[in-house]
């Protein structure tokens, strides 16, 4: 008897998850680390964003002193600003700040035209799991009337923002793509939320995510080729700021989810340090790997909300140009088409002044990979042992077939698969602190359809050893997507890598340009 199609979809899954597994565990035992290597029981130590690389290393081409910082040029705010169905450019977090600020705008009329944004595309598109339209307005009116009365604006006032919908907001239901999660509203702002708002900024509602955060692919349509994968699982939030409806968005990444979907959509994607941002109020998927992360339209954008999310400002700048380490390992996973998108994306890089040289990170990215695989696991089967007791028919194929078949990872592989860990971020740490940034692809393929949310390995190089990173659109793709370079640099230098990636952004804006 054929089987129905809900039913060849769970056995497709299950034959990937054991596959991949399989592989995993193969790899993981293989290995034998040092015996003094201890597993990593105490996460990286939090690091305050404006305290770490106050400026970079200086090139000897350079004048001392002389600042070279990425000039905000009408180009970069040009690319600040999309158009989309005919409606008018939707600005970014630099430009709704400054407008505040100076009173051209008001707090009400930002939010209204990204109201009218949504109502216009999101039919389609299917970004938002729920747009707070009533609550939103009321707090852009209630900012109008504190500025009216007061001189100073805060950092982020009116600026709207969509939140993926396994962070809490407070009033608000965190449903997680999960039937069971329907009527779970949220008593308090997660504390990423709360330090947004504290700021200024006004949250338009809950974007959509694949379910529970994992890789099942959501609803969300890719603006740029409606037929491909927008990426996930943060894909409502890439979608919502690539399509113009709000600035920016918050999204998480357990392996690559805020990464991927900013890259398949050509937005900025940007994961902090693991640590720096709390994850208090978001529903976990791997406790030691889940990192909160931004998506938005620039780099300048991005620095502003992750420092109204960290509430301590990035302060590092450009000195000179900087020295990037290409991870030549990384490309040669890439496909033809992306391994010559980098190799034009390093040699602009080169010719406005970059060093960049070939880096080895000291460890088989295979074994990072698997030791990621084989932690985030283990993990989420802790997470959702009684929940998926309890709701076994509400999970979706994948991610049910990833948790069923966490059992049969032994504890003694998930030990090694930690030090294993261990090992990858010391050396990592020794490769990114001879460079400015680390330089590779963001992802190593695009996916064929919307049947998958694309192939995590590259961006879980970073989520595993828990370094900042950070993925830059370049040109347009045969496929209609955007090529991405993604930038890593060691834990806690998240102030030296958005400057680095800033000085970058204005570089690899003049290629993408060329190559209309």
């Amino acid at each position: 008897m054929q089987a129905r199609p809900g039913e060849w979809d769970a056995k497709q899954a299950r034959d990937e998850a054991l596959a991949r597994l399989q592989r995993a565990l193969r790899i993981v035992d293989a290995v034998e680390p040092d015996p003094g290597v201890l597993p990593p029981f105490d996460t990286p130590h939090p690091v305050e964003p404006d305290a770490v690389a106050p400026q970079l290393s200086s090139s000897a081409n350079d004048t001392a002193g002389a600042s070279t910082a990425a000039p905000v040029t009408a180009e970069l705010t040009a690319h600040r600003q999309v158009a989309v169905a005919g409606l008018p450019a939707a600005l970014g977090v630099v430009d709704i700040v400054a407008l505040v600020r100076e009173r051209r705008a008001s707090c009400t009329e930002i939010l209204q035209e990204c109201l009218r944004r949504i109502e216009g595309t999101d039919a389609t598109l299917r970004a938002w799991e729920f747009v707070d339209a009533g609550r939103a307005l009321e707090a852009s009116r209630a900012l109008d009337a504190a500025l009216s009365a007061r001189a100073h604006a805060p950092g982020l006032a009116g600026v709207p923002v969509g939140i993926k919908d396994i962070i809490d907001v407070a009033g608000l239901p965190t449903r997680a793509g999960f039937t069971p999660f329907a009527r779970r509203v949220a008593a308090t702002d997660a504390d990423v939320v709360a330090s947004l708002r504290d700021c200024g900024a006004v949250v338009a509602g809950k974007t959509v995510t694949a379910q529970l955060a994992y890789a099942d692919p959501p609803v969300t349509l890719n603006p740029l080729a409606p037929e491909r994968s927008p990426g996930g699982s943060s894909s409502g939030s890439a979608v919502a700021v690539a399509a113009g409806h709000v600035p920016a968005a918050l999204g998480t990444q357990t392996a690559g989810s805020v990464l991927r979907p900013a890259a398949f959509t050509g937005c900025v994607g940007f994961k902090p340090s693991f640590g720096v941002l709390s994850t208090r109020g978001c529903f976990p998927l791997a406790w030691s790997l889940d990192h909160v992360g931004v998506i938005t339209r620039s780099v300048a954008d991005c620095r502003l909300v992750f420092g109204a999310c960290a509430r301590a400002a990035p302060t590092a700048t450009m000195r000179s140009a900087p020295r990037l380490g290409l991870v030549s390992a990384a490309v040669e996973l890439a496909s033809a088409d992306i391994r010559e998108a980098t190799a034009r994306a390093a040699a602009a890089l080169v010719g406005s002044g970059a060093q960049v040289t070939p880096i080895e990170l000291g460890v088989s990215l295979d074994e990072v990979w698997a030791a990621h695989q084989v932690i985030m696991q283990s993990e989420a089967a802790a997470v959702h042992r009684h929940l998926l007791a309890r709701h076994r028919d509400h999970y979706q194929p994948k991610l049910r077939a990833f948790l069923e078949l966490a059992e049969r990872i032994p504890a003694a592989t998930y030990v090694n698969a930690q030090r294993l860990r261990s090992c990858a971020r010391k050396r990592f740490a020794h490769s990114a602190m001879a460079v400015d940034a680390l330089v590779l692809p963001t992802v190593s393929a695009f996916p064929a359809d919307r049947s998958s949310t694309g192939d995590s390995m590259l961006q879980a190089l970073f989520t595993a050893t828990g370094m900042p990173s950070i993925t830059i659109p370049l040109e347009r793709s045969d496929e209609g997507l955007r090529h991405a370079l993604q930038l890593a640099a060691s834990h806690g230098r998240d102030g030296q890598l958005l400057a680095v990636a800033e000085w970058c952004e204005v570089v690899l804006l003049a290629l993408s340009q060329a190559a209309r």
